[in-house]
């Protein structure tokens, strides 16, 4: 599969490989939490996440995803790079580490490395035969209620349900089925520890600060909780994410 990407920023600077999250698309990078930081970004718009997308094989895993970005990486030359993924695209950019150990650092947005529960599996499964005949329902509860600040982020919110509207229910289906099987990396983290960030939302109910905060103290992984944000922090406080990745 091709995947479609985009170059922004300094072309100078350092490489910061960015993955958005499930139903979203490469706008979240824009809406200004990447703004006035000095490197060069590499946005990859994920499997499944345009209109015209190839239809994904039901047995779609996380780790498929990672060859298409290997080689956007190659064809640009780059081998030494951050990357920061964001929900989704946290799982995907721990399985491109895994494959490409000249990574220098990986930031895990309102995501993390460990398996689902056994709900949250069983949850997987109800929204992956869900979106398949109420695709419309789904998408208009389930993504304003990623967000704390509604109020605040109407203009996004709309603009996300547009777009995901758009996509088709099948790959979302295979989607949320590959997020159901993806991999524990528990242990390859603790291996890399030192190059890990982990950056949570406050008010995050899709990963929990608490669990998050957990996980992070026993496994040695460096833990930055973002205020008044759920689990969207790229649009509710671009600001802090901000200064975050300019210090981090």
């Amino acid at each position: 599969m091709e995947l479609k990407y985009e170059l922004t920023g300094n072309p100078a600077g350092k490489s910061i490989v960015c993955l958005h999250g499930f139903l979203e698309s490469n706008d979240m990078w824009k809406e200004g939490c990447l703004a006035n930081l000095p490197y060069q970004f590499v946005l990859i718009q994920l499997p499944g996440h345009d209109a015209d997308s190839q239809l994904l094989p039901n047995d779609l895993s996380i780790a498929d995803m990672v060859e298409p970005i290997l080689h956007i990486l190659d064809k640009l030359n780059i081998n030494n790079f951050d990357i920061i993924g964001h929900s989704l695209g946290g799982y995907v950019a721990i399985e491109v580490c895994k494959q490409k150990s000249s990574f220098e650092k990986l930031i895990l947005l309102n995501s993390n490395f460990w398996s689902d529960s056994e709900s949250k599996k069983l949850e997987r499964v109800r929204i992956a035969q869900l979106v398949q005949t109420k695709l419309n329902g789904f998408i208009n509860e389930v993504v304003p209620n990623l967000f704390q600040q509604k109020e605040n982020c109407q203009l996004q919110i709309a603009s996300i349900i547009n777009k995901a509207k758009r996509l088709h229910p099948k790959n979302i289906a295979a989607l949320t089925n590959a997020m159901k099987d993806r991999a524990d990396n528990t242990e390859w983290i603790k291996t890399n520890q030192k190059k890990i960030v982990f950056i949570q939302g406050e008010k995050d109910t899709v990963m929990p600060s608490a669990v998050s905060t957990q996980m992070c103290k026993a496994n040695g992984i460096k833990f930055i909780e973002i205020p008044d944000s759920g689990h969207m922090s790229a649009y509710e406080n671009t600001s802090e994410l901000n200064r975050i990745l300019k210090t981090h």
